[in-house]
């Protein structure tokens, strides 16, 4: 009688064991958390980040499988990554659980193409409970009454790689390398080896749209193949809905979305189209993901959404808005004091020849010593960069009105560099900006942009035809040490087009 049990119970195990695997895969998280579907993941997005997951398969019928998931992974510098997992599995007297550590590395071969390998160590420990086991004899097996469980534990390594080509993720993940056979005290299970293949591709439909087809290939060495399709469509980057059907029959539906930029929640019904699908209630799957820290920029796959807008950097920015206006204020007061005493020089007549009025359409910008732009424009369409000098702008990023004569000097240098009227009318126009490094990288280019587009409204008002005006936010300079240092950080570049328009 006990051997039978025992035969019975490891062979169930084998099954729940091999399955487990397609179960992880065929999850819901194979969308939201890539690193449950191939370990080489780990820190790709150089975010740091968590997820839980509880996972009821063919609810209805007793003794149901129950999974229990948690992962933790992130980034170790600019080429590493390190992962986390621990999955238990509870399928009626059986229980699994599997724990794992990754270590990925990620290879940038190209600006566009990168390749990542995962590394993964395991441990597995599958347990089979006699407590609740039951006999039909006329007396209690003396096995039975003597001893609760049986257990065995073994080690096993995984490999992963993940090929990165700009919105086309291909990885392969093989969990079970060496495939360690678990000793039991009367008996012997048996592992199956397993490989995922999964292929996915994202696109951006509109600016807030983004739509990404997802393949699965899942082959066992004795228990085949088996392969799913889905289709995940994600709606400004803080929602998304799953569709899914995989080779076994089963229709899956999933929906989620990040309820802040630092916690997402994902939930996934799969039901069946078969008789024997029908009878149960379907597999029902909860996760909740946490972002533990993340870089400056998003970078996809991950479905943390960057706004540019937490409270930490909230308050960092409004802090930097008003410092600059404080330092803007300073800087107003003694071009102010300096017109004056220019002025009053002139009445004495103590200052030799005539200085032009500071609203001189004419005066061009002092030319000495051009720094380089960070970004210098492609030199087959563009003249070299010349600054716009004593342009500055407001705590609204308005252009304060000493900016004029600056702008207009540029547009007389334009001439003056032997355009005649006709030649710098066929000429188009770039205007670059750039800040101080000190607040984050969305808010520096939205104030950028702002400044610019600023600069372009004056022009046009000035008689030049906004067509033929262009402008770019650059980056950010050094911090600099002192107010009037992070002041000079603050560059307005330009430069004219070396062909005409067309």
């Amino acid at each position: 009688m006990m051997k039978k049990i025992l035969s019975a119970g490891l062979m169930l195990l084998s099954l729940t064991t091999n399955s487990n695997a397609q179960y992880i895969n065929a999850s819901g998280q194979n969308y939201i958390n890539r690193f449950s579907v191939a370990p080489a993941f780990a820190g790709f997005t150089q975010n740091h980040e968590g997820w839980l997951g509880y996972r009821s398969f063919a609810t209805g019928i007793d003794g149901g499988t129950k999974l229990l998931t948690a992962d933790v992974n992130g980034n170790l510098g600019e080429n590493m990554g390190y992962g986390v997992s621990i999955i238990n599995e509870k399928s009626g007297n059986f229980n699994n659980l599997f724990a794992s550590v990754t270590y990925a590395y990620h290879l940038k071969i190209s600006e566009d193409v990168n390749l990542s390998f995962g590394l993964s160590p395991a441990v597995i420990r599958s347990a089979y409970n006699l407590s609740n086991a039951k006999t039909y004899s006329a007396t209690i097996d003396p096995v039975l009454a003597d001893q609760a469980g049986l257990s065995g534990t073994g080690f096993d390594a995984g490999f992963s790689l993940m090929l990165n080509v700009k919105g086309l993720f291909f990885s392969v993940n093989a969990p079970r390398l060496i495939c360690q056979d678990l000793k039991f005290q009367n008996g012997i299970a048996n592992f199956d080896r397993t490989i995922f293949g999964t292929v996915s591709y994202s696109i951006d439909a509109s600016e807030k749209f983004e739509i990404e087809p997802i393949a699965d290939v899942i082959y066992a060495m004795k228990g085949g193949l088996d392969w799913r399709g889905s289709l995940a469509m994600k709606y400004n980057k803080r929602a998304w809905i799953n569709l899914s059907y995989c080779s076994a029959n089963w229709i899956g539906v999933g929906a989620g979305f990040s309820a802040t930029n630092r916690i997402a929640v994902n939930y996934q019904y799969e039901t069946g189209t078969s008789d024997l699908a029908k009878s149960v209630n379907g597999t029902h799957e909860v996760s909740v993901g946490f972002l533990i820290s993340k870089p400056k920029q998003y970078k996809k796959p991950s479905v943390f959404f960057d706004d540019g807008d937490n409270p930490a950097d909230t308050k960092k920015d409004n802090k930097l808005a008003k410092e600059l206006q404080q330092e803007i204020e300073k800087r107003e007061e003694e071009i102010k004091r300096l017109e004056d005493m220019i002025k009053a020089a002139q009445k004495e007549g103590t200052l030799g020849g005539t200085t032009p009025a500071p609203s001189d359409k004419t005066t061009p910008p002092d030319n000495a010593n051009i720094p380089e732009t960070e970004a210098r424009p492609d030199p087959r369409v563009w003249n070299k960069p010349i600054p716009m000098n004593n342009v500055t702008f407001g705590a609204k990023q308005e252009l304060v009105h000493s900016s004029y004569p600056g702008i207009n000097a540029y547009v007389a240098l334009m001439k003056g560099e032997g355009l005649t009227n006709k030649e710098f009318m066929k000429k188009r126009i770039l205007i670059m900006v750039m800040t101080d490094g000190r607040g984050s990288d969305s808010y520096n280019k939205k104030i950028a942009e702002q400044r610019a587009a600023k600069i372009k409204a004056y022009m046009v008002t000035e008689g030049i035809d906004a067509s033929r005006i262009e402008i770019k936010a650059v980056g950010s300079k050094g911090n600099g040490n002192t107010p009037m240092e992070r002041l000079n950080n603050n560059k307005v570049m330009a430069c004219w087009s070396i062909k005409d328009i067309e």
